[in-house]
């Protein structure tokens, strides 16, 4: 039988290790479990305050030495950063929260019995990230503008008349969302097992490819492989004249028309500005030449007017000038102005049509490649006629009766009809009537008195 005083000691160990038990739980209850290191820095037995102070200080220790190396494949920079600048930073407040659940005693279990017993250091979890989507977003974008690399279409090389086609290179470009997590994962781990220097690619920051829109492929398909026709117009006229034509038969140059496509040169040249470049130039505007941004470029129409009918191509839409040109002979001009005339025409064979368009020793060439044509065209103008300039006298009252000075040299007009003849091999002709044009006089002008 068991003595009383036995019963009072096992009594008395029990509320002893009662009260410990608790004061333990109640010690432990916001304050970081005993064993806890981070990088070498002891967290146990520290408030949740102080472990986070601690914390942060370690970290901006830790960042202060460390190297985050952006090195791109194939690129010559070679960038170094830190952590801050990619917008991640630790949230002290989660990681704390996983630090005690993972290192907090069992319910019976006492952190004292744990200390005596000589407890393992306890593994610190991976930070908790706290992301400031700007900054991430800022990086990510640097980063893409450092790798982004646009992809060249293959493309048709004329030497010589000779149609060549060139293979496309594929373009780079930055895949954030592919990276993301990545980053975040490198980040982490790169404080649980510390590193002084820190690659980033190409394991974490992922480069994709960026296919061509054009390939090899492609242009063989397209069949071009001859010259159909060429048209030739001389350029005269000052500096931002000739800039306008250059500018618009550059854009032009390399593009290409699909078997039964209507080909627009308003659509494509589209509004001629400031902002794209073009300069101011002279313009014909009722019957008269005045300033207009993208004068100049008629002239590209129509050496493309003439290049398509040579080329045997369908004739949608066509408008003459309201004055004679000097570039062209009659009935051969196609006038352009954005949203109001403008110069159409169907590519009506069966493989794709190249236009090519330079300027060149004060020539703008215009070219069509394709398939040899199977005849010969010829462009001929019928039924010409010249229109008399008229006289017109403008009166000042400043000046004597007899008085009569030459103003504005005149011009005449024009009336003429073009046709375009088809030669096949086979013997036969067939004849298009093209147009029936107009060209108003320029008045002869005087001054006189009254």
């Amino acid at each position: 039988m068991i003595s009383k005083p036995l019963i009072k000691l096992w009594a008395a160990l029990l509320v002893l290790l009662l009260i410990l038990w608790s004061g333990d739980r109640i010690y432990y209850q916001e304050r970081i479990p005993p064993g806890v290191y981070f990088n070498q820095t002891y967290l146990g037995s520290l408030s949740f305050e102080k472990a986070e102070y601690m914390l942060d200080k370690k970290y901006r220790t830790l960042t202060s030495k460390q190297e985050i190396n952006v090195n791109i494949p194939g690129f010559s920079n070679d960038i170094s950063l830190n952590w801050e600048e990619t917008g991640i930073h630790p949230d002290w407040g989660n990681t704390l929260e996983e630090v005690y659940r993972e290192a907090r005693p069992e319910w019976w279990e006492l952190n004292l019995t744990r200390r005596l017993a000589g407890i393992s250091p306890i593994e610190f979890p991976d930070l908790h990230p706290q992301i400031k989507e700007d900054k991430l977003a800022d990086f990510f974008s640097f980063i893409s503008s450092e790798v982004k690399q646009y992809p060249r279409n293959a493309y048709f090389r004329v030497e010589e008349d000779q149609v060549y086609q060139k293979v496309q290179q594929e373009g780079t470009c930055f895949k954030p969302s592919a990276s993301r997590n990545n980053l975040v994962e490198k980040w982490a781990s790169s404080f649980k097992n510390y590193k002084k220097t820190v690659e980033l690619f190409p394991e974490v920051l992922k480069i994709g490819t960026w296919p061509a829109g054009i390939t090899l492929h492609d242009l063989q398909e397209k069949d071009v492989n001859s010259l159909m026709a060429r048209f030739k117009t001389e350029v005269k006229g000052d500096a931002n004249r000739i800039h306008n034509i250059s500018l618009a038969a550059d854009s032009l140059d390399g593009e290409t028309v699909s078997p039964g496509e209507s080909f627009s040169f308003n659509r494509f040249i589209g509004e001629t500005s400031r902002e794209k470049g073009y300069r101011g130039a002279p313009v014909i505007l009722k019957g008269e030449f005045v300033e207009g941004v993208g004068g100049g470029i008629c002239q590209v129409s129509t050496t493309l007017y003439n290049v398509a009918l040579k080329a045997n191509l369908e004739i949608i839409e066509r408008f003459p000038h309201s004055l004679m040109v000097g570039y062209v002979d009659p009935g051969r001009d196609a006038a352009v102005a954005y949203d109001y005339l403008d110069l159409k025409f169907k590519n009506t064979h069966s493989h794709h049509l190249l236009i090519k368009a330079k300027v060149d020793e004060h020539q703008l060439i215009t070219s069509i490649y394709g398939q040899p044509l199977t005849g010969e065209v010829e462009i001929v103008a019928r039924d010409a006629q010249e229109v008399p300039s008229p006289i017109e006298e403008v009166v000042d009252p400043d000046y004597p009766p007899d008085y009569r000075e030459l103003i504005q040299e005149g011009s005449y007009g024009y009336r003429v009809t073009t046709w375009r003849k088809r030669y096949f091999n086979h013997g036969e002709t067939d004849k298009e009537k093209l147009s029936q044009d107009y060209y108003r006089p320029v008045p002869r002008k005087y001054l006189v008195g009254e």
